[in-house]
């Protein structure tokens, strides 16, 4: 970016674009995809759901542990048009497996370390999911695992919640400042209470410098608990999308339509750019977000229509892009 104003001299330019009446933002950053396409379970193809749907950075969400990233680095983030990275799962097989945490043995910091030295420019961060029958109710063990990893190579730590048997509280007690929480607005396990309100761990760790993404998915995403905590005060650090192999027909279908959902549930157009834009890209140490001069000219263009539209209407508008 050389110059940003009012009243810039188009003849100067290589090349105009008209984008009056446009919301010109950063370029969209969606910090929780899965595009290890063909192999991990509910991989999708990268540019089905990157610059073809505006977003110009994709972070894929622990598709590949330390045994299977080498593959996803030569098929996946090397031939892509859209700008990939990854984090690391702390499970050495990723997602080829119906269950990651079915051993714990395949939750190993060495092997996660030595594979993120060796892979520093795209690997941003470590991933582990707080599944159901962890082996002993052992989400406390893989979560202290996650963390000597994640000190070791200096990275945050992205946990998925919902499946976790301690308290989050307990959980949120091993995150640093810098690490994120993500599916945090899900029906079951999230951060809202049985009486509507946020569970007070939540602020705790936010003082600290925990962060709080969205991670829509298939069903990690419920209205009900998001009007809750809305309206208990509670904003999102990050907004992304999860999309992958089962969501992106919907529900999710992408970045921009998870992002108009905040603005139904009352965030300001400011926030939720924010939310997809600057913060993912401080939070990972990304060159991009910003349209300040001297930035990278990481560009999107959105339009904000308002009205209802049914589900093949949209469907049909997606098909034209």
């Amino acid at each position: 970016v050389v110059e940003v104003g009012t009243d810039l001299d188009a003849a100067e330019a290589r090349r105009v674009i008209d984008a009056r009446g446009k919301i010109v933002t950063p370029g969209l950053v969606d910090s929780h995809v899965h595009v290890y396409d063909g192999v991990a379970q509910v991989g999708i193809q990268a540019e089905a759901v990157g610059l073809a749907r505006g977003v110009t950075t994709l972070i894929d969400g622990g598709s590949a542990g330390a045994t299977t990233f080498a593959g996803f680095r030569e098929y996946v983030i090397r031939p892509s048009r859209t700008r990939v990275y990854s984090l690391l799962k702390i499970s050495k097989p990723g997602m080829t497996v119906p269950h990651e945490l079915a051993e714990l043995t395949w939750v190993d910091p060495e092997a996660a370390v030595r594979t993120i030295e060796a892979n520093r420019d795209v690997i941003v961060g470590l991933k582990v999911r707080m599944l159901a029958d962890i082996p002993g109710g052992g989400d406390l063990e893989v979560m202290r695992r996650t963390r000597l990893a994640a000190d070791a190579a200096k990275v945050p730590i992205v946990v998925h919640i919902g499946g976790q048997t301690s308290p989050l509280e307990q959980i949120f007690a091993l995150l640093r400042p810098g690490d994120v929480v993500t599916h945090t607005l899900r029906r079951r396990g999230s951060i809202v209470q049985a009486d509507g309100t946020v569970d007070p761990a939540v602020a705790e760790a936010q003082a600290r410098g925990v962060h709080f993404d969205i991670g829509h998915g298939r069903g990690n995403l419920d209205f009900d608990t998001a009007e809750a905590a809305i309206a208990d005060g509670f904003r999102p650090t990050t907004i992304s999308s999860d999309v992958h192999r089962g969501n992106v027909a919907g529900p999710v279908f992408d970045l921009p339509t998870t992002m108009s959902k905040f603005l139904l549930l009352g965030m300001s157009m400011p926030e939720v750019v924010d939310a997809a834009t600057r913060t993912p890209a401080r939070i990972f140490g990304l060159p991009f977000g910003t349209l300040s001069p001297g930035s990278v000219a990481d560009v999107s263009i959105l339009e904000q229509v308002e009205g209802g539209i049914s589900k093949s209407d949209f469907l049909n508008l997606l098909e034209s892009v």
